[in-house]
């Protein structure tokens, strides 16, 4: 494995000149964890170079993921967009897990909370977002999904603890306290039910992950969101809601009213169990590298 620290959410890029390995000829799959994202040239070139030797396996786990250039390798990405036809592996590896709040109470109303960035609707990413997904510039559209969301959310007659921010929470630089934005983030959960989980610029984000992890049930605005296909059997509970109508509070309303004290705890139970067993930091890692996987990645190289 290729590697040097890790920040909170990104990993930095080493110098090529401290990056070379004496066992590198004795590896069959070379791992990159560091986000193509911030690859620099000289980089990009160093693996590139490589990649003629061996099979690499990197993370490109931005909202706009890098295009592969590589032939030679397999992106593992949190993000798929509709129009991307490249071979990746969606996967989830969460470092930050939120298994330890304690499950709610049942009571007559659900809180719904989203704490998280909105990003202006401007020009430059309105154009950006129809470059990537031409097919639906609305509909998977992140800053009108998430703007439109919370200003129908916010309007039903029900608990919320909503904050629209201005920055990204993995933009550490461009906090002056990351610990209490982080710790306001978390604390929303707590006191939480139902959690409005989006998209981001990309297909999803890490909240959604986040939400079951903690037993909540995630909030989905209808916006073309591939889930991994571990979803496609309904294996969680969530409540999909429209995008642009305002159904949300039928849709919550129906949902509460069918829950009792009992049969919420199993909801919470059985989100928190699906994370556990398919998205939770030790099992991403042992499906990503272990054995079957590697033997898969070979098979791919050939």
């Amino acid at each position: 494995m290729l590697t040097k620290s890790r920040q909170i959410y990104q990993g930095e890029v080493p110098d090529v000149s401290k990056y070379f390995i004496d066992t590198e000829s004795k590896a069959d799959v070379l791992v990159v964890p560091h986000d193509a994202k911030f690859w620099p040239k000289e980089y990009l070139k160093f693996i590139l170079d490589i990649s003629k030797k061996h099979f690499i396996l990197y993370f490109n786990r931005g909202d706009f993921p890098r295009k592969n250039v590589i032939k030679n390798s397999l992106s593992v990405q949190l993000q798929k967009m509709s129009n991307d036809n490249r071979l990746v592996y969606l996967i989830t590896p969460n470092v930050i897990t939120l298994e330890d709040l304690p499950f709610r109470p049942l009571n007559a109303y659900p809180t719904i909370s989203f704490i998280g960035y909105v990003p202006k609707v401007t020009v430059s990413r309105l154009i950006r977002a129809a470059m990537i997904n031409p097919r639906h510039p609305v509909m998977e559209n992140g800053a009108l999904i998430r703007r439109i969301g919370v200003k129908n959310l916010n309007s039903i007659n029900m608990p919320t603890i909503f904050k629209s921010r201005t920055h990204y929470g993995g933009a550490a630089s461009l906090i002056s306290s990351p610990q209490e934005f982080r710790l306001e983030y978390i604390s929303s959960f707590t006191k939480s039910d139902l959690v409005f989980s989006p998209r981001g610029d990309a297909n999803t984000s890490q909240r959604f992950f986040e939400a079951l992890s903690a037993g909540r049930v995630p909030i989905i605005p209808c916006s073309n969101i591939q889930f991994p296909k571990l979803f496609t059997n309904k294996s969680f509970f969530s409540l999909e809601v429209g995008t642009l109508s305002r159904n949300a509070e039928l849709v919550i309303n129906e949902f509460w009213r069918s829950l009792t004290k009992s049969s919420y705890e199993e909801v919470q139970l059985t989100n928190r169990l699906v994370y556990k067993k398919s998205f939770s930091y030790s099992v991403s890692v042992h499906k990503l590298f272990g054995a079957a996987s590697i033997s898969a990645l070979q098979k791919r190289a050939r």
